[in-house]
């Protein structure tokens, strides 16, 4: 009987470009602890799985029939560099935002802080 082989998708793939590059953050500021590595390595996978879904923007940009064919490839070629333009501009954030967590992470694991806690103070 033939064994299927499973491939690590893309975004295992992607993690573990990224968990290298968190190690050898850890390393270059003197990150020893094993615990802490191993506990902020362990959340930040959960993080960068969140701020890495895949999603499609549609902009469904309906064009009359009469335009040109000069002018439907100009429209769709400044549409094209904005898109590319946005999508530059939210990979960027998505860096600051993963790196801002790390940062966080790391804190909070030295504080003895849970930041799964969600008890609201309002409640109770």
């Amino acid at each position: 009987m033939a064994q299927i082989v499973q491939f690590p998708t893309n975004a295992e793939r992607q993690w573990t470009e990224f968990e290298e590059i968190i190690n050898r953050f850890f390393s270059e500021h003197g990150v020893t602890d094993e615990e802490l590595r191993a506990t902020v390595l362990q959340r930040m996978k959960q993080f960068f799985l969140l701020v890495g879904r895949s999603f499609s923007l549609d902009i469904g940009l309906p064009l009359p029939g009469r335009l040109t064919l000069d002018e439907t490839d100009a429209i769709e070629h400044a549409v094209r560099d904005k898109m590319d333009a946005i999508a530059k501009q939210i990979h960027n954030l998505t860096s600051e935002l993963f790196f801002d967590r790390l940062t966080l992470e790391m804190k909070a694991y030295l504080a003895g802080v849970n930041l799964d806690d969600e008890t609201d103070d309002e409640e109770t």
